[in-house]
């Protein structure tokens, strides 16, 4: 599904507001008495449609029948008043810096109402974490129950069961001094509206566009953070890239910062690196989302790539995603945990021999004993 077709008017006028704003979606939505959230769907149609570039470019981008998404370079053809030509002109798609993407992002949510903070429980097991894993949720996925012979999937059904997976895994989970949220990788099925895998380019069948398949990225996120809150005495997130969503995890943790900088209990980490890495005691875990690398090759590259992490524990955890199935393997001195998918298997697994085996997991650690608890939960 993607965005209704939309005036060129509208449009142009949507996106000189935008800019007569600072690049503020929230304040030039209010000035033009639009709804947020529709104001963005218009700004992604404008990227689409090339506003964003020069006259000239988008004249080029229109000869070529380009996207204004896909038009990333190309000469425009210069004539004199005569219809002669006179030249070529080469153009480049603007790049923006670390600096000006950084408050782009801060601009996009800077309408994002801070959480109130909540009352801590009283009473926690002080030297337990909890690890409540998430993977391969893939938001904006479609699957019917025809093409795979299983079950079928859609953003209700991605939000019906990741809600369920998150309450029946912190229900059944002790009162931990901490509890760290890790989003492991592909929480969207597309990176943008192009709707490809960023490197190989293969198609995808996306419901929604990004736009609001990220603010939905954005609510049941939170939604896990806010129950975890009133069941953890500190609550920590961490999100990392998957081969689908590599560029989500970043503006998705920023978005979280803004939203719970007023709670002292909640620590959203900011990073880009593919990499997680966490002690708890003399308990070392890390992860990764599992795309390109080998499990054992990476567990034998823990030692040298995390030192002395390494070094200051008595017990060793691996975390990977991707391949959309629960197993627990012992990696040498490392127990290797894949963790289970949200999503139904797409036709491509559905037709592979791999079973639908969709489910969340929350594991319990102690600072001294390591592993105590590990519940897996079916959605």
């Amino acid at each position: 599904m993607g965005v209704p077709e939309r005036s060129p008017e509208l449009l142009r006028n949507t996106y000189d507001a935008w800019i007569e704003h600072g690049q503020n979606a929230a304040k030039a939505a209010k000035a033009t008495d639009t709804p947020v959230s529709t104001f963005k769907d218009i700004l992604v149609a404008c990227r689409e449609k090339g506003y964003h570039l020069s006259e000239g470019a988008q004249r080029a981008v229109s000869n070529a029948g380009l996207s204004g998404i896909e038009a990333r370079g190309g000469w425009i053809h210069n004539y004199d008043t005569e219809g002669k030509k006179i030249g070529t002109t080469r153009w480049n798609a603007p790049e923006v810096d670390a600096e000006t993407y950084l408050e782009k992002i801060r601009a996009a949510f800077d309408d994002i109402p801070p959480a109130t903070p909540t009352k801590p429980p009283e009473h926690v097991v002080e030297d337990r974490l909890a690890l409540l894993a998430h993977a391969d949720v893939h938001i904006g996925m479609v699957v019917t129950a025809d093409q795979t012979g299983g079950r079928s999937y859609s953003r209700a059904e991605a939000t019906e069961r990741f809600k369920a997976g998150v309450s029946q895994c912190i229900a059944s989970t002790p009162q931990c001094h901490t509890a760290l949220i890790l989003n492991a990788g592909d929480l969207l099925h597309a990176n943008d509206d192009r709707d490809v895998t960023p490197r190989s380019g293969h198609k995808l069948k996306v419901e929604g566009t990004h736009a609001q398949n990220f603010d939905l990225s954005v609510v049941l996120t939170a939604y896990k953070i806010d129950l975890a809150l009133q069941h953890f005495g500190h609550v920590v997130y961490r999100g990392i890239a998957g081969n689908h969503d590599p560029n989500i995890p970043y503006p998705l943790s920023v978005a979280l910062r803004e939203r719970y900088r007023n709670e002292p209990r909640a620590e959203i980490i900011v990073s880009e690196d593919e990499f997680w890495q966490r002690n708890w005691g003399d308990v070392f875990l890390s992860g990764h989302h599992g795309h390109g690398r080998n499990p054992k090759e990476v567990c034998e590259e823990l030692p040298g790539r995390f030192s002395r992490q390494w070094g200051e524990a008595k017990q060793w955890h691996y975390f990977s995603a991707h391949k959309h199935n629960y197993q627990l393997v012992p990696r040498g001195p490392v127990l290797h945990h894949q963790l289970p998918s949200v999503c139904s298997a797409d036709t491509h697994a559905a037709w592979s021999p791999y079973p639908d085996t969709a489910g969340m997991v929350a594991l319990t650690f102690d600072k001294m004993t390591g592993l105590k608890s590990t519940i897996h939960i079916g959605v």
